[in-house]
C-alpha cells in the first residue's frame, strides 16, 4: 500500500492533489486542520492535512478472464462504496470547516475566555504584552497588531507603537456628545445597578447647563430607590432646572410634553439586575413612548469583561445606543473600553472618573485611552 500526506489551503485543493497523484481509487485515511507556527499563524487561515493511501499496482489493468467476472463485479461494488464514502467524508469535512469558521467569526470577541487556539507569549512583542496586561482581549490584540504589520511591512519600535496607537484610535472612533447636536435631544440612561447612572446624569445636566448654557429638564423613572430621587431633586434645585418624577412608564409622554421648550431632556431609569426578565419589558415600554430618543448604556470600569459581555447581551433588545463608561478612577486598566467598543460597534460617548459634579466627566478622550492601553507614550492623566 502506498501512503502519502498532502497539505493544502482547503479541502477542495487537497482532494485535487490526491486525485491527480493517486487517482480516484485513493482512500482517505485521516484529515485534520493545521496552523502555521508563530504569530501570523495564530490568526491566519487553517490549512488542511490529508493522509491518503492506494493499493500498489492499482493502475495496472487486470487480465480479463471469464471466471473472474464475479470478482470484478464485487470490486466494482467496492469502488462505488469507497467513492460514496469519500464523497460523504469530503462533505462532512467541508461542512465542519464552514461551521468552525462561522463559530469563530461569531464568538471571537465575546468568547475570549474560551479561545482554544494556542497563543505563544514568546511570539508577542512588548506592546502587545502590555495591551494584554491592560485587559485588552487577546484576539483584539493579535488582530490590531497583525493589521499594522501587514499595512506597514517591516515596521518596528516607536514607529510600530505609534501606528498601533492610531489603529486603536480608529477602532475607538469619534465619541458622541450631546452638546454638539442640533435640535431638542431626549436622552435616556439605562444600565445595571451600581454603575452610577444617576450621578452620571447629574454630571451631564450640570455640564450642559453651566458650561454649554443649554436649557435642561430632568425626568426620573427610578422610584425604586428613594435616595436616587432625592439626589436628583438636590441637583435640580442647585442647577435651577425642573424635575419630574414618574411612577408608571405610560406617564413619560405627558412628562416630555411639559418640556418641549427645553434643549435637552435627560431621563433616568431604574437600575436592575441585568438578568431580570422584567427589565426588557419596562425599558421597552418606556422607550416605545419616546419619539426618537438617544439611549446611553452606562457601564462601570470596575465590572469584569465576562460580566460586561453578559450585560451587553441582556440589552440586545435595544437596536441602538451609545456607551458611557464610569469609575475610570477606580480601575487600573482601560482595555475593556476597546473590547466593548469593538464587540458592540456602538459609539463611545462620555467617561466619568470621580464623584465631583460637574468636573469628573468628559467626552471620551481617545488619546488618553489609547495611551493608557498601550503605555509609554506620554500618557498624561487618564483621569
Amino acid at each position: 500500500m502506498k501512503v502519502k500526506k498532502y497539505v493544502a489551503k482547503d479541502i477542495k485543493e487537497a482532494m485535487i492533489q490526491v486525485r491527480n497523484e493517486l487517482g480516484k481509487d485513493a482512500i482517505i485515511i485521516h484529515t485534520r486542520k493545521i496552523r502555521k507556527k508563530g504569530l501570523k499563524g495564530i490568526l491566519g487561515k487553517a490549512e488542511i492535512e490529508i493522509l491518503a493511501a492506494i493499493e500498489e499496482g492499482t493502475d495496472e489493468k487486470p487480465e480479463k478472464k471469464p471466471e473472474e467476472k464475479p470478482k470484478e463485479a464485487v470490486i466494482d461494488i467496492n469502488r462505488m462504496q469507497r467513492d460514496k464514502m469519500k464523497s460523504q467524508h469530503e462533505f462532512e469535512v467541508l461542512n465542519d470547516e464552514i461551521n468552525d469558521l462561522k463559530a469563530m467569526l461569531k464568538n471571537v470577541l465575546n468568547k475570549v475566555d474560551d479561545v482554544n487556539e494556542p497563543m505563544s507569549e514568546e511570539s508577542l512583542d512588548a506592546v502587545c504584552k502590555n495591551m494584554i496586561e491592560n485587559d485588552v482581549a487577546k484576539p483584539i490584540v493579535y488582530s490590531l497588531s497583525n493589521r499594522v504589520k501587514t499595512k506597514y511591512e517591516g515596521i518596528t519600535g516607536d514607529g510600530y507603537k505609534k501606528k498601533l496607537k492610531e489603529e486603536i484610535g480608529i477602532n475607538l472612533g469619534v465619541p458622541y456628545s450631546i452638546e454638539n447636536t442640533a435640535g431638542q435631544k431626549i436622552c435616556v440612561l439605562v444600565g445595571p445597578t451600581g454603575v452610577g447612572k444617576t450621578t452620571t446624569l447629574s454630571k451631564i445636566a450640570a455640564r450642559l447647563t453651566l458650561v454649554e448654557n443649554k436649557s435642561v429638564a430632568l425626568i426620573t423613572a427610578d422610584t425604586f430607590r428613594i435616595a436616587a430621587v432625592d439626589q436628583l431633586k438636590t441637583y435640580a434645585e442647585i442647577l435651577g432646572i425642573p424635575l419630574t418624577v414618574i411612577y408608571e412608564n405610560y406617564e413619560i409622554e405627558k412628562a416630555i410634553q411639559k418640556y418641549r421648550d427645553k434643549d435637552v431632556i435627560l431621563i433616568d431609569t431604574a437600575g436592575r439586575n441585568h438578568k431580570d426578565v422584567e427589565l426588557i419589558q419596562d425599558i421597552n415600554f418606556l422607550i416605545e413612548n419616546i419619539d426618537d430618543p438617544d439611549i446611553f448604556l452606562v457601564l462601570s470600569m470596575t465590572t469584569s469583561y465576562k460580566n460586561l459581555v453578559s450585560i451587553i447581551n441582556s440589552y440586545k433588545f435595544l437596536s441602538d445606543y451609545k456607551l458611557i463608561f464610569t469609575k475610570l478612577d477606580e480601575s487600573s486598566s482601560l482595555g475593556n473600553i476597546l473590547n466593548i467598543k469593538m464587540m458592540t460597534g456602538k459609539e463611545l460617548s462620555y467617561t466619568t472618573f470621580g464623584q465631583s459634579v460637574p468636573d469628573d466627566i468628559e467626552v471620551a478622550d481617545i488619546g488618553k485611552i489609547t495611551n493608557k492601553i498601550i503605555g509609554g507614550l506620554d500618557e498624561g492623566s487618564s483621569n
